[in-house]
């Protein structure tokens, strides 16, 4: 689970600390710097994934197709403005272990890692020896940083206490993609960095698209996709188990007025498969015709439950197309998929009424963003850091922190 981002220089942030939970909600006004938080969580998903620093920022295209859209703005508005270097520190719990990850990125005069390390937490504490690897560590000094042809040199944590190897790899890539076993170094080495680029591969950008979702796809596609577009083949296969069919049944049943009994699928002779929900009396409703708040509401379902463990899944604004009356069936959802750190939902959202809805600890969870007219940079604090935020929350409610301002105000 990612239980804080550190950003610095960062688009519209100064230095901000944001911790999250298992479900976090970002609320503020539009262009408060919500969904430059989630552009640097879409960062850290394209280092994991091998990208290369300008591929991650600008986007790629392979073959006239996009395979990566980039992040807004490219290179030249990644880093704050009068900037040209940007930093992210995040902290993870994997499997028991508590990591720490920096890495720092240049964004001119072409992009390229300037600074990147590894760290084990130690009784909440980070300490030099719990280095797994450091570009920065002292018998580097003199050698830190890229190098004229775009080497970065990297000390690694040896396999004597406090002992380092040395080893050189290319400044345009996340180091947490390229190191590979190196002789006399720590065994541990490896096992991080392989336990933390699955946990950044495992991240997933949701924007449920229900025109991409009404078609025929081939049984074998695995993935739901980001736009929801596999959605019939995903659910086809999730659907062989009665159980699970039963639980996404009453999910949906409560969505739904009528209520759905069934899902089926309609498959042609080539494997492709389409799905319909079928109400009483066997009516059947493909995904042809299924309301768009539905398609949404289905996607979001989807991807939640048949995420792998350790999934971060981010959203914008997660209540699009849903009756205000289901959000409170959003939020059961949310908090149900997430228990126990199982896996993370972090999304923006403009509804007092999925805050309402949401528990004590998860609304405390909540970060609000700000940005006052005489500041260029975002201000963010969780509601429950904010001064008499239980007070005010049970004396007016979670309405009044909306439409009177007092959200912005106590920034």
């Amino acid at each position: 689970m990612l239980t804080e981002i550190t950003l610095k220089d960062w688009k519209s942030f100064d230095q901000q600390v944001v911790t999250l939970g298992p479900v976090t909600l970002l609320v503020g006004a539009n262009a408060s710097g919500k969904s430059n938080l989630l552009d640097a969580l879409r960062f850290l998903q394209g280092i994991g994934l091998g990208l290369p620093i300008a591929d991650v920022l600008q986007g790629r295209w392979e073959g006239g197709r996009e395979v990566w859209p980039g992040i807004r703005g490219g290179a030249p508005e990644a880093a704050r403005a009068g900037k040209s270097t940007f930093t992210l520190q995040s902290g993870w719990r994997i499997e028991g272990s508590d990591l720490r990850h920096t890495i720092a990125c240049r964004t001119e005069p072409e992009p390229a890692v300037v600074m990147e390390s590894l760290q084990f937490a130690k009784s909440g504490a980070y300490l030099f020896d719990t280095h797994v690897f450091d570009t920065h560590a002292a018998p580097l000094v003199d050698e830190a940083g890229p190098g004229p042809s775009g080497a970065l040199r990297v000390a690694l944590r040896g396999e004597t206490h406090g002992g380092l190897v040395k080893a050189v790899y290319s400044s345009a890539q996340s180091l947490l993609r390229q190191i590979q076993p190196e002789p006399r170094a720590n065994r541990a080495v490896m096992k991080a960095v392989l336990a933390l680029r699955k946990a950044l591969a495992a991240m997933a950008f949701l924007e449920i698209r229900p025109s991409r979702m009404r078609s025929y796809v081939p049984q074998t596609a695995l993935a739901l996709g980001e736009n929801g577009e596999n959605i019939s083949a995903v659910l086809f296969r999730y659907c062989q188990d009665e159980e699970q069919k039963q639980t996404l049944l009453d999910w949906i049943s409560d969505l739904c007025a009528p209520p759905i009994v069934d899902i089926a699928f309609g498959e042609t002779d080539f494997k492709d498969v389409l799905l319909a929900l079928v109400e009483k009396g066997n009516i059947r409703i493909s995904a042809r015709s299924v309301s768009d708040g539905t398609l949404r509401f289905l996607g979001e379902l989807t991807a939640l439950i048949t995420a792998e463990k350790g999934a971060v899944l981010m959203m914008e604004e997660i209540e699009s197309g849903l009756h205000p009356a289901r959000a409170s069936l959003l939020v059961e959802v949310l908090e149900s998929v997430t228990r126990g750190g199982v896996r993370q939902v972090i999304a923006t959202t403009h509804s007092p009424l999925v805050l309402h809805a949401l528990s004590r600890e998860a609304l405390g969870n909540a970060i609000v963003f700000g940005r006052h007219a005489d500041e260029l940079s975002t201000r963010i604090k969780r509601l429950a850091d904010l001064p008499h935020f239980a007070e005010v929350l049970e004396r007016r409610g979670i309405e009044h922190l909306f439409t009177t301002k007092w959200l912005e105000r106590a920034l």
